[in-house]
């Protein structure tokens, strides 16, 4: 949980708590770049919350491509293969447990 005290305004002001984003409101949140899926996260007026949840047991049978991310940079195409429950980057590279890694399915 990140306070909205550990926040500045537009003017570099210290602030109290969030906006209210009324009834018909969002908010969208980056990380490294990256908009993250509104599931993962709640903004209230007193602190944002990020919960990534359980982790992914298996992958879209069915998808129209996949962008992969390691440490916040797209992959080539080339960089990896992968099936329902399997993410595999060839010439058995072994990555950092502490690397970020970012799958994002595209299903249309």
């Amino acid at each position: 949980m990140i306070l909205a005290t550990e926040y500045t305004n537009d003017n570099g002001e210290p602030v109290s708590e969030f906006p209210n984003l009324g009834q018909n409101g969002y908010s969208n949140l980056y990380i490294n770049g990256i908009m993250q899926e509104s599931s993962l996260y709640n903004v209230s007026s007193g602190a944002l919350t990020i919960d990534p949840g359980a982790a992914a047991t298996a992958f879209p049978a069915s998808f129209s491509y996949y962008n992969l991310y390691i440490n916040a940079m797209i992959q080539t195409a080339d960089t990896s293969t992968v099936s329902t429950t399997t993410l595999t980057i060839p010439g058995g590279d072994v990555l950092d447990p502490a690397t970020p890694i970012i799958v994002e399915f595209v299903v249309t």
